[in-house]
């Protein structure tokens, strides 16, 4: 038996993109899209398990309300210590993130944890 922390995402990209005009995870980034590029991240960072949640190759379904997706996502996540949640359109998540959250969690007492980046550019 092992003491070792375990860590599933699950990657929302089952969105409408009624305001963007199209789905935004089906956009691509060199040619990869943003859920796969997402999926990809974590998977890179040490993320034993990623489940997708939308209309993708693999994903679960997604559900009425974001968080009814999500739902569906931590429903289809096999056993895991902790589960991070994630959207597809924010492609740009790098391993480094990924991997400082997962160290915070395994230091913690607390039941969750979310990133604070500092703003870099003007906000109007």
């Amino acid at each position: 038996m092992t003491d070792a922390v375990t860590f599933a995402a699950v990657i929302v990209a089952a969105g409408q993109g009624t305001r963007f005009g199209k789905p935004k995870h089906t956009l691509t980034i060199d040619g990869v899209p943003l859920w796969q590029r997402c999926a990809s991240t974590f998977s890179e960072a040490g993320v034993t398990s990623v489940v997708v949640v939308g209309d993708v190759p693999g994903g679960v379904p997604g559900g009425e309300r974001r968080r009814d997706s999500v739902l569906n996502g931590v429903r289809a996540v096999p056993h895991a210590d902790w589960v991070l949640i994630h959207d597809a359109a924010r492609a740009l998540v790098t391993p480094d993130l990924v991997t400082s959250i997962m160290n915070r969690a395994r230091s913690t007492a607390s039941c969750g944890v979310i990133p604070g980046i500092p703003v870099t550019d003007t906000i109007k």
